[in-house]
């Protein structure tokens, strides 16, 4: 739908139908949503490309169904290495899953601040 009438593709990258969860598999989703909005006579450019993480943990790595790090988990480094990594097949922006811990509301806040202060200048402009 996108491609035939959107202005933006918004993917959540952890879809099951769909997965998105690794650089390629982002790169290879964007390479087709361009080639169907060619198809349907529009101009891939002006299709914004923005995609959502459910999961982002700072403190730790978790492991993705390929049995390697999930990407957005472990350390600030390589946090800012999977930005930069989707940034490159076109993402302008990314929402965030921070962690919701309904006993703390603080930690939510908590791990932006870590986001703004360890990752955000990792990644450059």
């Amino acid at each position: 739908r996108t491609a035939r009438v959107g202005d933006a593709w918004f993917p959540i990258i952890d879809n099951p139908r769909n997965p998105l969860d690794t650089p390629q598999r982002f790169a290879d989703g964007v390479a087709h949503m361009r080639r169907v909005a060619e198809g349907e006579g529009r101009e891939p450019d002006t299709i914004e490309i923005a995609f959502a993480i459910n999961i982002y943990d700072d403190r730790r790595e978790h492991t993705g169904r390929d049995g390697a790090r999930r990407v957005f988990t472990g350390s600030a480094e390589q946090i800012a290495s999977d930005i930069r990594a989707y940034r490159a097949s076109g993402a302008k922006c990314v929402m965030f899953g921070f962690e919701v811990d309904r006993a703390s509301p603080n930690a939510t806040l908590e791990q932006m601040q870590r986001f703004t202060e360890n990752v955000r200048p990792l990644v450059g402009e």
